[in-house]
């Protein structure tokens, strides 16, 4: 009987409960994946700008500020790539979990 009578608040509470349930376990898979960002990705976004930029200056930039920012690149900090130039070349040192990788 009591079944029967709230039938209609148990389906819509069940339902709310598998969308919560789903927006959770969705909001875990976008962490895993794209949570974590990849500075030696976006890093290496860099190289061509700053080739041109040499290319028009004769010299390589002494900042990535001078630089224009890769597209789609909002949720990087530039300072996060630790780039040094010198009149020879240039190199980025980002830490990829406890590891140092260059990238020149």
């Amino acid at each position: 009987m009591w079944l029967l009578k709230h039938k209609m608040k148990l389906v819509v509470v069940s339902g709310v409960l598998v969308f919560l349930g789903a927006l959770y376990l969705l909001s875990i898979y976008y962490f895993l994946t794209n949570g974590f960002r990849s500075y030696e990705k976006f890093c290496s976004r860099y190289i061509s700008p700053i080739e041109r930029f040499k290319t028009i200056h004769g010299f390589y930039p002494q900042t990535l500020l001078d630089v224009e920012k890769p597209s789609f690149s909002w949720r990087y900090d530039v300072a996060q790539c630790n780039y040094m130039a010198d009149p020879d070349g240039f190199i980025f040192q980002t830490k990829n979990v406890g590891f140092t990788t260059s990238i020149y």
